[in-house]
């Protein structure tokens, strides 16, 4: 990516001591492996179910032990994240649930995860991506790449009934706002 890029930018908040959920926008297929330049490589990722229908990419993905967010069951999915953590993995999620739209909700799956499990969130800005490799496409194209983990939010910060829809707000709002600074 950096070859093929206009610029890079990379920048990493102090992350939380253990594990967490690294919660960042979606904008290309190449965002998967963006997180890794943020210093995020004992992860566990949480993803849609198409990709695990890719050949190539279903048995690597299932020996890495990503899930699949669509067929595993609420009850599954927070028994292997619970082993995922023990085993001092972060659990990274694109919250939006897809890259066509950059302006979505982000749903809250990943904001009660992080409640349940009383991990800290680290939002993660990603820009440049949807440029450099857009949806539907194999041809990379040159553009600028920003990259930036912030501080982490913790669960307990928000209170009430809907306190993970709150940190998911938060979160994005968060994102958005980087990423408009880096195009001014």
């Amino acid at each position: 990516m950096r070859l093929c890029s206009s610029g890079w930018k990379e920048e990493c908040a102090p992350r939380p001591q253990g594990p967490c959920i690294v919660a960042a926008n979606h904008a290309s297929a190449l965002d998967l492996y963006t997180v890794a330049a943020l210093g995020f490589t004992n992860v566990v990722y949480i993803t849609k179910g198409w990709v695990f229908k890719l050949p190539f990419f279903r048995p690597v993905m299932q020996a890495a032990g990503y899930m699949d967010a669509e067929k595993t069951s609420p009850k599954e999915m927070l028994a292997r994240c619970k082993t995922a953590v023990e085993n001092g993995c972060d659990i990274v999620l694109f919250p939006q649930g897809s890259r066509k739209n950059p302006q979505a909700r982000f749903k809250s799956g990943a904001f009660y995860l992080a409640e349940l499990l009383k991990l800290p969130v680290v939002p993660v800005a990603i820009g440049g991506t949807g440029k450099m490799l857009p949806a539907g496409t194999i041809k990379l194209h040159p553009a600028k790449i920003v990259l930036k983990s912030l501080p982490a939010l913790m669960p307990g910060a928000f209170t009430g009934p809907l306190a993970h829809l709150e940190m998911a707000q938060t979160v994005k709002k968060q994102i958005m706002q980087e990423l408009e600074k880096e195009t001014l």
